[in-house]
């Protein structure tokens, strides 16, 4: 998992960080660079990566057929309102339900918390 370090609460991550409890799963962390056109550097860029962070995070990783895979946005329901109010139990949910499914995500999603 990609997680984007800056920007982000760190107790978002914790709590992200501590649901990724598997043998085979692991994560990073990022620094995005606000409007940049480009995704971060990422070491782990071979594997399988679920994204989360900003929506220039995933507006970026969209672009990049290695990093699309991973991304579970709708912006038919997408709302600011996610990274404003207390709404990471539906993150962790939405994590472990993308896990379960084990399945790509279509092309146009990315995070979604609510």
């Amino acid at each position: 998992m990609v997680l984007q370090k800056n920007l982000t609460k760190p107790d978002v991550l914790d709590q992200i960080k501590a649901s990724l409890n598997g043998t085979d799963e692991t994560w990073e962390e990022v620094t995005v660079i606000p409007f940049s056109v480009e995704p971060p550097n990422i070491r782990s860029i071979d594997s399988f990566n679920i994204i989360y962070g900003s929506t220039t995070f995933m507006l970026n990783a969209l672009k990049s057929d290695v990093l699309r895979k991973g991304l579970f946005y709708d912006s038919n329901s997408f709302s600011i309102q996610n990274y404003t109010q207390p709404t990471l139990g539906r993150a962790s949910v939405e994590i472990q339900r993308f896990k379960a499914n084990k399945k790509r995500a279509p092309a146009r999603m990315a995070c979604k918390t609510k």
